[in-house]
């Protein structure tokens, strides 16, 4: 019984938090469409789709900043779109035009391609361990979910890099990782890793992540809402707003 209270209790913390972020980066995104309406007089279809994709840069650029940090987590994110959300909303800011009607069959009609478009491109797959780019920005996400950050220490490829080995081949990890000698590799690529990284250094056996944008930061933003597991969720916007544009 005991048991099962403390897992309810940790779900029940885990949702809170979800909650916190969801209504951290919504607040975010709900200033920004205000500010554009108060500008325009109306949000057309176009405004909220150039909103939402410069909302998703802003969101992602914010994430990876937080990773470079060592900073990601829920509490950051929270804090950040927070912020953002309290520096985007037009303070003062009077309506320059008269509002419009609102189109209403055309919102009809936009919401039933975005729900056709969404159900037909559900569920989401994310391909973890397939070796296509999704799987590896999965790893990646998923990393960053775990350390708060974009760099990794494999201490078994440090204590590897401390030793030495006579024998050449699968007994001599260093042997795995013959080092080129290129001056711009230096501390920047000395082998292949694992999806989605590569080794940097192996006397410390510092790993570094490999593709440097905003996609798998999204993707791991969307699990801090969604959950490890489901970081892949971030793709269903993505179509949501292809499809409005």
């Amino acid at each position: 019984m005991l048991d099962g209270a403390l897992l309810a209790g940790g779900v029940g913390m885990l949702g809170a938090v979800s909650a916190l972020v969801a209504l951290a980066l919504a607040a975010s995104l709900s200033s920004m469409l205000e500010r554009r309406r108060r500008i325009a007089g109306d949000l057309g279809l176009e405004t909220l789709v150039l909103v939402g994709a410069t909302w998703l840069a802003g969101v992602g650029m914010a994430a990876t900043l937080l990773a470079l940090l060592g900073h990601f987590g829920a509490l950051g994110m929270s804090a950040t779109a927070g912020l953002a959300a309290v520096l985007a909303w037009p303070w003062g800011r009077e309506r320059t035009r008269p509002q419009r009607a609102i189109a209403w069959r055309g919102v009809a009609a936009a919401a039933a391609i975005v729900l056709v478009g969404l159900a037909l491109r559900w569920p989401a797959a994310d391909y973890p361990l397939a070796g296509r780019d999704q799987g590896t920005y999965t790893l990646r996400a998923q990393h960053t979910l775990r350390t708060g950050g974009l760099h990794a220490i494999d201490p078994v490829l440090a204590a590897a890099g401390r030793e030495t080995s006579a024998r050449a081949g699968p007994a001599d990890l260093q042997g795995l990782y013959r080092r080129s000698g290129e001056p711009w590799r230096v501390d920047r690529y000395e082998a292949s890793y694992r999806p989605g990284f590569y080794l940097a250094d192996i006397e410390s056996g510092r790993v570094h992540p490999q593709f440097f944008h905003l996609h798998p930061m999204l993707m791991a933003t969307a699990g801090l809402v969604l959950g490890p597991a489901h970081v892949d969720g971030v793709v269903l916007l993505y179509a949501a707003l292809a499809l409005l544009g």
